[in-house]
């Protein structure tokens, strides 16, 4: 048993002039006992802990099998388990989640379901909704009733498109959680999502950190069909055979959702990249790691998200028909930061992140990258890390 994490009582008890014997005869017996039971559950949280055993590294073949096991969203998500088999509530939430929605009839019924199942991780997310002005007020409407919470987009270039920045300085303003996430609006998460980020929290609570992963692209044979009965990645995939042209995890250079701790990131020194156009993705993750110094975690083991799109990238944010689709494309080459966009890929996909998750016994660990050559040397600058 060991009280160290305790070691403000006695100085609780010197600076309000209370003798120990005053304190002990006010508690009584029964709170004595109380913190008795404390002291002793936390030295037996610290040694399961520490008496974790691998199971083994996660072979790239097995990444499939993870994909189609489903591990079902929980009631109530403000409650954590802990190693022992209680339960702790943490002091505040643990995500901002938030996006956008453009504009189109087509989308219509991917957003409802994206709606209902962001808002089945409540409440310890929180969904945000920035709508332009030419959002669906039936979507704002399905969001509220869902929990979400929903802003007009704090800012956008003259094409309309919303600049990312923005939307991060805002949340943390109005927000308290411990990170704060941009994600696409064709994106279905899993319960991968929470154990990764409150596991990372634990491991990194003193580091800037930021959260990337792979997608597994979801190819709806009829995206104009009615998806009200589909709501978590386990309702997809048992649809599959009927809904689904194609089911394929996607390249590591497209990147879908960023999640940041507080502070993790320094958002008035990115540059105005807007969202849903190429380049800013790849940028980001070279930003987080160079800029601001963070730890990228690389997290497609753990959090499983599923994009929803039509056949031909329909649905899709990305377009050569947009106005502005070159637009983050211009700003980076104005930078001068990279020879040519190999190296922006190079620099800025997931394979580039220091840390990567994986399962084992009791929860979810960060590792060196398997395939950053540089990672083990960037970990021995962090503060101390579960690993």
């Amino acid at each position: 048993m060991d009280p160290k994490g305790y070691s403000f009582l006695p100085r609780l008890v010197t600076a309000y002039r209370f003798s120990p014997t005053a304190v002990i005869r006010a508690m009584g017996v029964l709170g004595i006992v109380v913190i008795f039971g404390i002291l002793c559950t936390q030295g037996d949280n610290r040694s399961v802990r520490q008496s974790r055993s691998a199971w083994g590294d996660l072979g790239d073949s097995e990444i499939d099998e993870y994909l189609s096991t489903e591990r079902p969203l929980t009631e109530d998500f403000e409650v954590y388990t802990t190693d022992n088999g209680g339960v702790s509530r943490p002091p505040m939430k643990l995500l901002t989640l938030f996006t956008t929605f453009k504009p189109s009839k087509d989308r219509r019924n991917v957003y409802r379901s994206i709606i209902r199942n962001w808002g089945l991780m409540r409440p310890a997310v929180q969904p945000v909704l920035y709508a332009t002005p030419d959002t669906d007020h039936s979507l704002s409407d399905y969001a509220r009733q869902h929990g979400w919470d929903v802003y007009p987009v704090p800012r956008s270039n003259r094409f309309k498109t919303p600049f990312l920045k923005d939307m991060y300085l805002h949340a943390e303003k109005h927000y308290r959680t411990h990170f704060y996430g941009y994600s696409n609006g064709d994106l279905l998460f899993d319960q991968g999502l929470l154990d990764t980020l409150t596991d990372l929290h634990t491991a990194l609570p003193h580091n800037r950190s930021m959260v990337v992963g792979r997608r597994t692209n979801y190819v709806l044979k009829d995206f104009d069909k009615d998806l009200e009965d589909l709501t978590t990645i386990k309702d997809f995939a048992a649809a599959q055979k009927e809904r689904a042209e194609s089911v394929r995890v996607f390249k590591a250079v497209a990147i879908d959702y960023f999640i940041s701790n507080r502070g993790g990131v320094n958002w008035q020194k990115l540059p105005n990249f807007v969202i849903g156009r190429a380049g800013y993705d790849n940028y980001l993750i070279f930003f987080a790691r160079k800029h601001c110094k963070a730890v990228v975690v690389d997290a497609s083991r753990t959090i499983r998200a599923l994009h929803l799109q039509g056949a031909g990238f329909k649905l899709t944010h990305r377009t050569s028909n947009d106005t502005d689709s070159k637009y983050n494309l211009r700003i980076i080459r104005s930078l001068r930061e990279f020879k040519g966009p190999g190296q922006l890929i190079e620099q800025g996909n997931v394979n580039a992140a220091q840390l990567e998750s994986r399962h084992r016994s009791g929860g979810i660990e960060f590792i060196p990258h398997r395939r950053n050559r540089s990672a083990k040397a960037v970990i021995e600058t962090l503060h101390p890390v579960v690993l």
